[in-house]
């Protein structure tokens, strides 16, 4: 059974550089090289934007994105404030919190929902959870940011980055899935259940909603909270606790990761 999105043709564009129809935004697009070491993360906001911008007018994007030009100049808008740290951006938390100041900025709404598979096997959602997660995304005609961490024995995916799912497949027995994702620029398939099986540290899932929508996954299909008005009392420590069993900061680069990695070496002192 396979649940996708409805228009996954809305995400080609045509690269007049390199005279190829590319699929998605590119962090090769981006104009310096610490951008297209660490931009994965706001390349995957990018497309989740870009693809709600065209399937829900009233969304509010009110921007061009009709071809790669259009697209790096809003690659660029996004990461004034989906801006990666030295160490990219490792958790699921600092990519919904800086996707939502960029909506603040730009009056967009939507509400983030997150499924986090935190580095304790212990702490993980069950794997129908997950799998149901993406599935009420993708059935909701939205994409979903995935975070891997590190990839297990999954060759297809890159450790330490993000890339968006478009596509979900799942075995009749439900203990095997696959996903399609968008990954510079071109469109892969990779072993999810084996994923989820294999990786040591974990990762987590990502996808913007209009905040009236509601999942039965209630466990680990959750809608973030909104953002605290100026001078709102933030939530205690004990009530973060409560709220939240996501993965921290801090993690140690994962060891030989390279190319489209979100743990790029330490910034120049240029940069």
């Amino acid at each position: 059974m396979t649940t996708s999105l409805s228009d996954c043709g809305l995400y080609q564009v045509f690269d007049e550089d390199a005279r190829a129809v590319r699929h998605g935004c590119d962090q090769e697009w981006y104009g310096t090289e610490w951008q297209r070491l660490s931009g994965c993360g706001p390349t995957t906001v990018c497309n989740l934007l870009w693809y709600l911008s065209r399937t829900r007018p009233a969304f509010g994007l009110d921007r061009k994105l009709a071809g790669k030009k259009d697209l790096q100049a809003f690659m660029e808008d996004v990461w004034q404030y989906v801006t990666p740290t030295r160490r990219g951006i490792p958790t699921t938390r600092l990519l919904y919190e800086s996707a939502l100041a960029y909506a603040r900025a730009r009056n967009l709404k939507f509400a983030p929902r997150v499924c986090d598979v935190p580095e304790k096997t212990a702490d993980r959602p069950a794997w129908d959870d997950v799998v149901g997660f993406l599935n009420d995304a993708l059935a909701q005609n939205l994409p979903v940011a995935f975070l891997n961490l590190c990839n297990g024995d999954e060759k297809e995916l890159d450790p330490w980055h993000w890339v968006t799912v478009i596509s979900l497949e799942r075995a009749t027995d439900g203990a095997r899935a696959w996903i399609s994702v968008l990954d510079g620029g071109a469109v892969k398939r990779s072993d999810l259940s084996l994923w989820f099986r294999t990786t040591s540290r974990g990762g987590g899932f990502v996808f913007f909603s209009s905040p009236t929508t509601h999942s039965s996954h209630g466990r680990v299909t959750r809608a973030v909270p909104p953002a605290p008005t100026p001078g709102a009392q933030a939530p205690s420590s004990q009530a973060r606790r409560r709220s939240s069993s996501r993965a921290h900061p801090g993690y140690p680069p994962p060891a030989g990761a390279a190319g489209r990695s979100c743990n790029p070496p330490p910034v120049p002192a240029s940069a």
